[in-house]
C-alpha cells in the first residue's frame, strides 16, 4: 500500500512507530499546558513552548498569555511563516492577549523558533522585542521574555540582558 492510499489514522501509526517521540509531542500539544500551570522560569515558559515548535521546518511564533501570578490562560501559535522569517505584529500579539482569561492577559511570553537551529536571537528579533515591550507597557502587559527556540535549546532573551523586562 502506497503512503498516499493509506488512510490518516494508518499514517499517524506508521509515523509514532517510526519516531517513538512524536507521540509524546502530540499528546503535549494535544492537552495545553496543564490548567492553572505557573511559569516561573524560562525553562518552565519552554515545556510550555516547545511542544509547538519542535520540528517546525518554519518559523512559527507562540505567545503565552499569563495571568497575575503568572499561571497559564493562554498558548496560540499566532503566526506561521517560511524557513527564514515569520512576521510578529505587536497589535495581533496584543489584540489576543487582551481575550485571554476574565479580563485579559497580565503578562505575556513570547517565542519563536529558529528552523537553522541557531538559538541567537537576530538584530530583527531583538527589534521587535523592543517594540512589544514598548507597546505591552503602554497597555499594562508585561513582556516577561521571549525565548529563540530551536528543536533542542533555547535562548532567553530576559535572560541575556537583550531587554528590559
Amino acid at each position: 500500500m502506497s503512503k498516499r492510499s493509506e488512510t490518516p489514522r494508518a499514517r499517524l501509526a506508521t509515523l509514532v512507530r517510526e519516531d517513538p517521540g512524536l507521540a509524546e509531542r502530540l499528546l503535549l500539544v494535544a492537552e495545553g499546558p496543564p490548567e492553572g500551570a505557573s511559569v516561573a522560569s524560562p525553562e518552565g515558559a519552554w515545556a510550555v513552548i516547545r511542544p509547538l515548535i519542535v520540528g517546525a521546518a518554519d518559523e512559527v511564533f507562540v505567545c503565552v498569555a499569563l495571568d497575575r501570578r503568572n499561571r497559564v490562560i493562554g498558548v496560540n501559535c499566532l503566526t506561521r511563516g517560511n524557513d527564514s522569517f515569520t512576521i510578529i505584529c505587536p497589535r495581533q500579539i496584543f489584540r489576543w492577549a487582551l481575550k485571554q482569561g476574565r479580563s485579559g492577559a497580565s503578562a505575556i511570553i513570547m517565542a519563536h523558533n529558529h528552523p537553522s537551529q541557531d538559538p541567537q536571537p537576530s538584530v530583527q528579533d531583538r527589534e521587535v522585542t523592543g517594540r512589544v515591550e514598548a507597546a505591552g507597557r503602554l497597555l499594562g502587559i508585561r513582556l516577561l521574555d521571549h525565548l529563540v527556540c530551536t528543536d533542542t535549546q533555547f535562548v532567553s532573551m530576559a535572560n541575556a540582558g537583550l531587554y528590559t523586562s
